[in-house]
């Protein structure tokens, strides 16, 4: 399969044994054995492993700096007061609009990122419970499973595509003791109009009444996610902290002894 990801390979003292030295014997074997020992070893195994996850990873939160960077543009005064002066009725309508659009995708990668691991796991693992021992689904269950905000989050995809576009407001404020900021808000009251959240996201929902800053919301959803990212990466390189050390000095070797690569 061209995936980006090698087969699993059976991690037997064999292959466990699988050194750079096999690349630095007095008959240095050709460029496409070399490569091919390299990938046969552990270590490379793990660093796919990593590198999917990260690319999985930058589709939500890459979602989220987009959002974040058009809602950062009106913390800027001079271009808040251009964006609200009366007379740009319709430039208001747009940028809400944008943010609107930017949102949907927000909330579509939140989905997205979930059904990616799912699939990622079981296709190269077996199941999700078998993941780090156990670890990564004991973890989404204490922390995710029955959390609001991330059920929230998790059936925004679902408000939008089956009931409608949420309700969102620009709230401003500004005074001689505080900066100039900007918050966009949703309805709540519109929001749990939907009878397709789940539990904890209704709970949740209303904690937030009557308006919700979604910015401030994401960051914190964002951190989150990002949080539980790096722990799963994290605790791939502990499981395969000397299969990662012995690959690291394979690749070094490779490099040496074939600057060119192929």
């Amino acid at each position: 399969m061209n995936d980006g990801v090698p087969a699993e390979p059976e991690e037997t003292n064999e292959m466990r044994s699988t050194s750079h030295s096999e690349l630095s014997g007095r008959s240095v074997p050709s460029v496409l054995v070399a490569r091919n020992t390299l990938h046969s070893m552990p270590g490379y195994r793990a660093m796919a492993y990593i590198d999917m996850l990260r690319r999985i990873s930058h589709i939500f939160q890459g979602n989220v700096m987009d959002f974040q960077s058009h809602l950062a543009r009106v913390q800027d005064p001079a271009y808040a007061l251009r964006l609200l002066d009366e007379n740009n009725l319709q430039g208001y309508d747009d940028y809400l609009s944008e943010a609107e659009r930017l949102l949907h995708n927000v909330a579509a990668a939140t989905q997205s990122r979930i059904d990616l691991l799912r699939v990622f796991l079981r296709k190269y693992r077996g199941s999700t419970e078998s993941f780090l021992g156990g670890a990564y689904q004991r973890r989404v269950n204490d922390e995710f499973a029955s959390d609001g905000e991330h059920q929230f989050f998790k059936g925004l995809r679902n408000y939008f595509l089956h009931y409608i576009l949420p309700v969102a407001h620009g709230n401003t404020t500004i005074g001689p003791s505080e900066p100039w900021t900007f918050s966009l808000i949703l309805d709540v009251a519109s929001l749990l109009r939907w009878d397709g959240w789940d539990p904890a996201a209704q709970c949740w929902l209303k904690t937030q009444h009557p308006g919700m800053d979604v910015g401030a919301a994401i960051d914190h959803y964002a951190l989150r996610v990002g949080s539980f990212d790096q722990w799963i990466e994290n605790e791939i390189r502990k499981q395969y902290s000397s299969a990662i050390g012995e690959f690291n000095a394979a690749k070094e070797e490779f490099h040496r002894v074939y600057p060119l690569g192929i």
